[in-house]
């Protein structure tokens, strides 16, 4: 009997060490994070949870100098946690950024006075994220507007990004994601066309067939509650402050209204008026016809 328990027992023991050799690498793939910062799969990274993953974003190969940007990066929370703290636009000193935003950040930057030359050794924008929980994810950008000092669009730039993993630079060179969707949902199209190749038009080596990303578009002026899209997308309005433009409208309409009113009451008394003096002048003439 106790052959046959020893037996059991050496058969169970067999079984678990066996399933545990499957078990391990499976919960070692379960803490893997599989970044992608390209369009091409041979850039993606695997990170691990716990570790901490650097993105950055360079501009080189411009003709003129910078002298305004609006920038964003987009990331998801439910993988990476973003270090408000690591944001870093190293090419523009000064530059205002909301790190409170969701799954995203966005940055403006200008000064006419001292515009900026960008290169492959300054970061448009960087920031530091920590792996939440293994998976899939990717990190990506979207430019809105930048311009250089002769007050136009760059036409000559070519837009590269590297990542770290602890502090060990793993992937550079790589083309970056231009993301259309979270762009889009934003709506974060300005006057710049974001290419797929990274390149602007005038040095890129795909003149003929050059895919550009173009989201909705959206221009917010600095009057009251007014919103104006271009004329190939939907409007929107939003109030802010303690007016709006719809009321500003009903205001002048009824001061026209008033206007026109109070004219039409001086025009009716000078009538009136007319007609009293008339009427005397009628009256004087007829007593003085009667009297002679």
């Amino acid at each position: 009997m106790s052959k046959k328990i020893k037996s059991i027992l050496s058969i169970l023991f067999v079984a678990i060490m066996t399933a545990s050799c499957f078990c391990i690498p499976v919960n070692a793939a379960d803490d893997d994070l599989k970044i992608k910062i390209s369009s091409d799969d041979k850039d993606s990274v695997t990170a691990k949870v716990g570790d901490t993953v650097k993105y950055a974003v360079y501009m080189s190969q411009t003709n003129e100098k910078v002298i305004g940007i609006q920038m964003s990066f987009f990331y998801d929370d439910a993988y990476l946690k973003m270090d408000a703290d690591s944001v870093k636009c190293e090419s523009f000193p000064n530059s205002v950024g909301n790190t409170a935003l969701k799954n995203y950040y966005i940055f403006t930057w200008t000064d006419v006075q001292n515009p900026v030359t960008l290169n492959s050794n300054k970061s448009l924008v960087s920031a530091e994220f920590k792996v939440l929980k293994g998976g899939e994810t990717d990190l990506s950008y979207f430019i809105s507007d930048i311009y250089g000092d002769d007050m136009t669009y760059l036409k000559s730039y070519k837009i590269t990004c590297k990542l770290w993993v602890n502090g060990e630079e793993v992937k550079q060179d790589a083309v970056p994601i231009v993301d259309e969707k979270k762009a889009s949902e934003n709506k974060l199209q300005g006057d710049f066309i974001n290419y797929v190749d990274g390149m602007g038009e005038e040095n890129t080596p795909n003149k003929d067939d050059h895919k550009s990303v173009i989201v909705e578009k959206r221009y917010i002026t600095t009057q009251k509650s007014t919103s104006v899209v271009d004329v190939t997308k939907t409007v929107e309005t939003s109030t802010n402050g303690s007016g709006s433009g719809s009321s500003t409208t009903i205001i002048i309409i009824v001061a026209i209204a008033v206007v026109l009113l109070a004219a039409g009451a001086i025009i009716l008394v000078k009538k009136k008026d007319d007609k009293k003096k008339s009427d005397s002048l009628g009256n004087v003439n007829s007593d003085e016809n009667n009297e002679n």
